[in-house]
């Protein structure tokens, strides 16, 4: 009888880590591997099996602000300034002879520019802003998204859509290292939320 108690006890433990473990996943993210031009594919995983794919241009910046100018920190092209006005919920990005409005779609207006982002790039598609305390800055530009399912089995991730693609994943901190079975270099994302 303990031995039969011993093994349940153990059973419930293994698969509290596992649904622990499979939890992680869940949330969007942001891919840190991307081509030359910015362009990648970012994930959002639900707790029912959904996950979407979107494409689109990922930029990862780090920022700060000076008084009312944002001041984008860019790895390879330097500084841009940026006239930044906000208010509550609106803020108004304004330089090179252009103006955008964006809404606040997540934070604290008492956070100033800290939050979620959102409105029109000045190409016309929809872009999605996210500033972190941090002084991190990432910026989605959405192209085109798809629906999928996904299945985890431990470290073992199926995403089943026009293909079915194949992974090992793992989730350290706030990072998500999808390594594809075919031995392609492992990708990287940063959770987003």
């Amino acid at each position: 009888m303990k031995i039969l108690t011993l093994l349940l006890i153990t059973l419930s433990t293994t698969l509290t880590i596992a649904q622990k473990q499979e939890k992680l996943i869940i949330g969007s993210w942001f891919p840190l591997t991307v081509s030359d031009r910015g362009i990648g594919e970012g994930l959002t995983f639900d707790s029912e099996g959904k996950v979407v794919s979107s494409m689109g241009a990922f930029l990862a910046i780090t920022y700060k602000m000076d008084g009312d100018s944002l001041i984008m920190i860019m790895q390879d092209a330097g500084e841009v300034r940026q006239k930044a006005v906000i208010h509550d919920t609106i803020m108004i990005l304004s330089g090179r002879g252009s103006e955008s409005k964006l809404i606040r779609v997540a934070g604290n207006a008492k956070d100033g520019i800290v939050g979620v982002w959102t409105g029109k790039h000045m190409t016309g598609a929809m872009q999605t802003l996210y500033f972190r305390a941090s002084g991190d800055q990432y910026m989605i530009i959405e192209m085109q998204s798809q629906d999928d399912l996904y299945e985890l089995s431990g470290d073992k991730l199926t995403i089943n859509g026009r293909a079915t693609v194949n992974f090992s994943w793992s989730v350290n901190e706030d990072r998500l290292i999808l390594t594809p079975t075919d031995n392609t270099e492992p990708r990287t994302f940063i959770r987003l939320k």
